[in-house]
């Protein structure tokens, strides 16, 4: 009797961990569907599997010649509008120049701007030395953005709105026009006046 009671305990309690495994099972599957499903709408570029890139280095910045942008253009489409990609701490990396690929891809003209002249971080610390460098003359980032914006405005198939977007280090840079304008009413604004339209926001 205490046998067939035991094993009729243990039976519900199989029972029991089945339906959890079963549901949990379910969960799994849920969440990779949704994994999946939201891996498939990403960039390429994002996840680490972009093609060859099919923009060009761009020299927009004519009080410093060193700054080598680089321009997306849509391919067998219209643009819909133009956006300027501000780079992480590490400088215009290929991710970023991937990145514009893929806004090209979506039909937006990207330019990835240069606010380091050419150069790249390698290692923490010539991150930091490039940041720290930068963030010490605003007014040559604002100008640079600015020159990035005029050439995009001066392009007859960009059709009016043009966004920013920045990560990292080129999301605080996105703000900076904002905060400058406001200490220095003489200092050119158009980069913020201009951005109307916020695609991703900034990182």
């Amino acid at each position: 009797m205490l046998i067939t009671h035991s094993l009729k305990a243990l039976l519900s309690s199989l029972k029991s961990m089945g339906r959890v495994l079963k549901g949990f099972a379910t969960m799994s599957l849920t969440y990779l569907c949704i994994t999946a499903a939201s891996t498939e709408a990403l960039p390429l570029a994002l996840l680490g599997k972009a093609p060859p890139l099919h923009g060009q280095a761009l020299h927009y910045f004519a009080d410093d010649p060193a700054t080598k942008g680089y321009l997306a253009t849509p391919i067998d489409q219209p643009s819909k509008g133009a956006v300027i990609l501000i780079h992480e701490w590490n400088g215009l990396t290929r991710r970023i120049k991937e990145t514009a690929d893929a806004f090209a891809a979506e039909g937006y003209m990207a330019l990835a701007a240069d606010l380091y002249s050419g150069r790249i971080g390698l290692n923490r610390d010539e991150n930091i030395a490039l940041v720290q460098e930068t963030m010490q003359a605003p007014d040559q980032i604002i100008r640079n953005l600015n020159a990035a914006l005029q050439t995009l405005k001066a392009r007859p198939d960009v059709p009016g709105q043009v966004a920013t977007i920045g990560w990292c280090y080129g999301g605080v840079i996105d703000l900076l026009p904002a905060k400058t304008a406001c200490r220095s009413p003489q200092l050119e604004t158009n980069i913020y006046e201009s951005l109307q339209l916020s695609i991703l926001g900034s990182g």
